[in-house]
């Protein structure tokens, strides 16, 4: 069925050129990777009344307008970077660093590439459904927060909308070779958010391997590298990404994979030098792997509203087929996925059945094309 949700959620990052790049073809495919992983970076932001202790007490900071008597809080915003990512099962994550994410809470919003590059912005509640307190899972040690999507939430009707799918999160403990060039992406100062959706790169370069710290948000140690530049303030949650060239047999193109080695914690300096402190990638992974899966229905719809299908998840699993629908609201047949096994019916939108998936324990096993 055309325009399912968790179909709609993961971008290839895979993408073929020919042998011998010049450096102004592979200029072109950075570009191009720049481009897409624009699609899943967003801009984390909530406006906070400043507090102050007195007498062992919080207060909150106003301020009063002599010229008419009137009260305004003294606010301060909290800012930060995240990006959509997903797993093998459809479930869908916000990320970002850990000290990003506890200073949000469920009023913070999240504005997100749309059409013709323009921004949108949400509640983040938007994205969570109805919940009194944002459920982050964080990985414990490292500075990495990793929030669930309802997947019955609007930002999915974006179609510009993408996340980065779990095999370019590079998911081993280990640090980029020194001479790759590394590219962050993000809303250092608030920029790149306006009239047009404009991320921030900046191109680093790794000046370590791995080394254990400690983590200044719980004290605990873990693994870091850093990277030669730290000037990355605002960057926090930050993706960190490279471009790697698999060579291929004779007579083949080279493939270029854009892959996750990081996202940004912060900086690590003193008054002379300084350097950005990085998390490596495989504590996202490890993250995302213990967060929970998506469970509940998810509706479906067609382009005039009207309910096109409902299908219910059980810990990220397809699980029951409810019901199929076309677009006048006349039922359709639906398959036999039940419990997790069983088929499935995907309908174009004129009506007719183009494919029939087959579900063995959740799985999508086989899907077995229609002629019409």
């Amino acid at each position: 069925m055309i325009g399912f949700k968790n179909l709609l959620c993961v971008f290839l990052l895979m993408l073929m050129f020919v042998s011998n790049l010049s450096y102004g073809q592979k200029d072109i495919l950075q570009e191009q990777a720049l481009t897409e992983m624009f699609r899943c970076v967003v801009y984390l932001q909530e406006t906070k009344v400043q507090t102050f202790k007195k007498d062992g007490k919080e207060y909150e900071r106003w301020l009063k307008d002599v010229n008419n008597n009137e009260f305004s809080a003294q606010t301060y915003p909290i800012t930060g970077t995240g990006f959509f990512a997903s797993d093998d099962e459809g479930s869908f994550y916000l990320v970002t660093a850990q000290h990003v994410a506890k200073d949000l809470t469920i009023n913070a919003t999240v504005t997100i590439q749309s059409k013709y590059d323009k921004p949108i912005t949400y509640s983040i509640k938007d994205l969570v459904g109805e919940t009194d307190a944002l459920k982050w899972t964080t990985h414990g040690s490292a500075d990495v927060a990793v929030l669930l999507i309802d997947l019955n939430s609007k930002i999915f009707d974006i179609p510009m909308l993408s996340a980065l799918p779990p095999h370019v999160i590079l998911d081993s403990l280990q640090a980029p070779k020194r001479q790759k060039e590394l590219t962050i992406v993000g809303f250092p100062l608030g920029l790149g958010i306006g009239k047009k959706f404009s991320p921030i790169s900046k191109k680093l370069s790794p000046s370590s391997g791995l080394f254990e710290g400690i983590n200044p948000n719980n004290n605990l140690n873990v693994f870091y590298f850093l990277l030669d530049d730290p000037s990355v303030a605002g960057f926090s949650g930050s993706p960190v990404y490279d471009l790697v060239i698999l060579p291929q047999q004779e007579g083949e193109s080279e493939i270029g994979v854009l892959r996750c080695v990081g996202l940004v914690q912060g900086t690590i300096s003193d008054k002379i030098a300084g350097f950005a402190a990085i998390v490596p990638s495989v504590y996202i992974s490890r993250t995302i792997a213990k967060a929970p899966k998506y469970s509940g229905v998810v509706v479906y719809y067609h382009d005039n509203g009207k309910i096109w299908s409902e299908l219910l998840f059980k810990n990220g699993k397809e699980w029951k087929v409810i019901s199929n629908y076309d677009s006048n609201g006349k039922p359709m047949e639906k398959g036999t996925l039940n419990n997790g096994n069983g088929t499935r019916y995907e309908y174009d939108k004129e009506g007719e059945l183009v494919f029939i998936q087959h579900y063995e324990s959740g799985k999508l096993v086989k899907t077995v094309k229609q002629e019409n």
